[in-house]
């Protein structure tokens, strides 16, 4: 079967595309992943490098304007002093307001023919070792004096001719000629010592001897009083500007170098102590040249290699690798998918073949229960085409009364998975019958316990439900024709008991003994009559006719005496009309029954405020005898199973008459036995009329009614 399936995979064109298809998405999107990463850096290392040169350029305008500032006091100052240039200095709070500066200078521009005298003022003011160094003769001198503050570290500094040195003389004489602050290239600051040695830088400002500035260079050459400055060691500023600028120092390396080619001699300060790392990828290295007063300084970042970085710089080989495997995975999925489906297939029509084969309704339906298919003998059932659907609100043959009590079930049977098994009824298409039957659905289950198809059977189950609707009804009826039975032969064989033994207690009394004589005898005559009528409507049951003893037989006679026997049981509650004379061969007994059981109908379900008619009448070939009520009618259900053994009519049930439900029956029996027929006819206005038709002469021969019942 694997080995099946892996043939399978490879030759499914659908998979193998959506395959291709998958991996060239894999690659778009890892490409994009990729690019949209490398940017995301860039981006990021961009505006790290923005942020940190935003900072340096404000840092450096605040010391540009410390500068223009302290001209300005020093131009405004007629006396300049010592005394007056410290105060200056410490009402500006400079380490504290400037921090990475390490100090404010004001040099003077000194003549040869001045500078002893100058030298004098100076030790005079307290500094007895002060000298000019270099001490080679010049034109004119340019030594640090005013440096404020006077810690030890520029105290070290005091008397140096910045002139002489030539990184410094060129920044002072662009800074004259221009009029504007200037920044020096690297130097190493005298201030510095053997240990914890700095690069550093000086910014030079002119001070002119007039308040204006000259306007032409060679006026500005001319006025040149001297330079207020500021010397940085670049270690303690740069790493000031990156206390500030904390999440750039966390994130990049920097290096930060005079000019625009990074060499030991032009480097100023690096925030990690390793070398540049020009293998470093090109879209995680950034190069950001900037004017700083007047010269070009270049920032050099790249981006530390934190844990973050590593996991998104990660990112697109995971993309990739995720998008192989899903699209393997795809691959697999969509190839089984139709692998299954295919067999799935296969496996539906051989299910329906044999499906249709069997004489069986059977159907399938999906998982939310919608029928989706039924094979032949569902529509040969219906006589319908194959295109119609019994789901369909207009040609559902479900029975209406089934729709609302199946649903129910039905849905409870779709949420639990359980089976779902009821009594439905379907209208056959050729007859419109409704028939009953025997609905079974069974839910199928894939791997995951998931319902995916239901299916089901109708068998038809009418026939057999009628038999035990039959059967069971019967059942019913013969136990109360036995109870009725017991209880009513208890009646007349109890009295005879009674009787009975009252004779041996009054033995001498021949009054009492011929009246309790009759007595007992009638009570037996009524017992032997009940059990005749049973034995009667067993035969008729069995479909025997009755055997009659025909006889010449008077009916005005009979039917007069027999009134006249009810009326001394039920009162005069009877009227004969008769208006001839009624005569036949008959079995007079068998009449008398008929009559009897008419008569107690009447009287039982009739009204009792009305009479019971009794109408006699003769004509060329039939006799006919109407017995008529007014009073509840009898409902047409009913008189279809009114002449039915041990049927009774509902009416009567629910009016709590009694009886053995063998009345009728017996009537039907003695009237067919006769060759006749017995009809009812029962309505509101007009009441119940039973009408039993005799023929005037039977045409088979008599025979003994005696000898038929010994033989039983």
């Amino acid at each position: 079967m694997a080995a099946r399936n892996i043939k399978y995979y490879f030759q499914d064109k659908v998979a193998l595309i959506i395959l291709v298809l998958c991996l060239l998405g894999a690659t778009i999107v890892t490409l994009w992943s990729a690019n949209s990463i490398s940017t995301k850096h860039q981006n990021q290392l961009k505006s790290y490098s923005d942020q940190l040169a935003t900072n340096i350029r404000v840092r450096m305008s605040r010391y540009e304007n410390s500068l223009i500032q302290m001209r300005a006091h020093i131009i405004t100052t007629e006396n300049l002093t010592r005394e007056n240039f410290h105060n200056y200095v410490e009402s500006i709070d400079l380490l504290r307001n400037y921090p990475g500066i390490q100090g404010l200078g004001y040099t003077i521009k000194i003549p040869l023919r001045q500078l002893a005298t100058y030298i004098s003022a100076v030790r005079n003011e307290g500094f007895p070792d002060f000298k000019v160094w270099p001490d080679h003769p010049r034109e004119s001198y340019f030594s640090i004096n005013f440096l404020e503050p006077l810690d030890w570290r520029n105290k070290r500094a005091l008397g140096f001719d910045m002139f002489t040195e030539p990184t410094r003389r060129e920044a002072m004489e662009e800074a004259r000629d221009t009029a504007q602050a200037v920044v020096t290239r690297v130097v190493k600051l005298v201030q510095e010592t053997d240990q914890d040695t700095q690069a550093g830088f000086l910014v030079f400002l002119p001070v002119y001897q007039t308040v204006k500035t000259p306007a032409s260079l060679e006026e500005r050459r001319k006025k040149l009083k001297g330079f207020v400055y500021a010397p940085f060691r670049a270690g303690n500023l740069f790493s000031f500007i990156f206390q500030i600028n904390h999440a750039v120092n966390k994130a990049v390396y920097v290096d930060i170098f005079d000019g625009t080619s990074p060499t030991d001699e032009t480097h100023y300060f690096q925030n990690k102590n390793v070398a540049w790392d020009n293998s470093w990828p090109e879209n995680y290295s950034l190069s950001m040249p900037m004017q700083i007063l007047g010269r070009v300084w270049t920032i050099r970042t790249n981006l530390r290699m934190t844990t973050q970085l590593q996991i998104e710089r990660a990112i697109p080989y995971v993309i990739a690798l995720t998008l192989l495997v899903f699209s393997l995975l795809i691959f697999w999925i969509i190839a089984s998918s139709r692998i299954h489906n295919r067999e799935l297939v296969e496996s539906e029509i051989r299910f329906r073949e044999i499906a249709n084969a069997l004489p069986q309704i059977i159907w399938t339906a999906r998982p939310d229960g919608f029928v989706d298919w039924y094979n032949d003998w569902w529509y040969k059932y219906l006589d319908v085409p194959r295109d119609i659907l019994w789901d369909d609100p207009e040609k559902n043959p479900m029975h209406p009364e089934d729709v609302a009590r199946v649903w129910p079930i039905w849905t409870e049977a779709l949420t639990t998975g359980k089976t779902f098994v009821m009594e439905q009824r379907f209208k056959r298409g050729p007859d419109g019958q409704y028939r009953w039957h025997l609905v079974r659905a069974v839910p199928t289950l894939n791997e995951k316990g998931e319902i995916i198809k239901w299916i089901g059977s109708n068998t038809d189950i009418h026939d057999h439900k009628l038999l035990l609707e039959e059967l069971e009804n019967e059942r019913d009826l013969r136990e109360k024709f036995v109870a009725t039975l017991s209880h009513d032969l208890r009646t007349p064989l109890t009295a005879a008991k009674i009787k009975a033994q009252l004779l041996s207690k009054k033995a001498t009394d021949e009054k009492f003994i011929l009246q309790s004589s009759i007595k007992i005898a009638e009570n037996m005559d009524r017992a032997d009559s009940m059990i005749q009528d049973m034995l009667d409507a067993g035969k008729i049951r069995a479909g025997e006719k009755l055997p009659l003893t025909l006889d010449e037989c008077d009916l005005n006679h009979l039917v007069t005496k027999t009134i006249e026997e009810l009326s001394t049981i039920h009162g005069a509650r009877f009227q004969l009309i008769c208006h001839q004379q009624v005569s036949a061969i008959l079995s007079c007994n068998g009449v008398r029954r008929i009559l009897e059981n008419l008569c107690q109908n009447a009287i039982k379900y009739g009204s009792p405020l009305t009479p019971v008619t009794i109408t006699l009448e003769q004509d060329e070939k039939y006799i006919s005898l109407k017995v008529h009520n007014l009073g509840s009618p009898i409902p047409e259900v009913d008189q279809i199973k009114l002449f039915e053994p041990y049927r009774r009519a509902e009416s009567a049930q629910v009016q709590s008459q009694r009886g053995w439900g063998l009345g009728l029956t017996l009537v039907k029996g003695l009237v067919e036995a006769h060759e006749g027929n017995v009809t009812v006819l029962s309505t509101q206005e007009k009441g119940t009329t039973f009408t039993v038709k005799l023929p005037l002469k039977c045409s088979f021969p008599p025979k003994s009614y005696e000898e038929t019942t010994l033989g039983h």
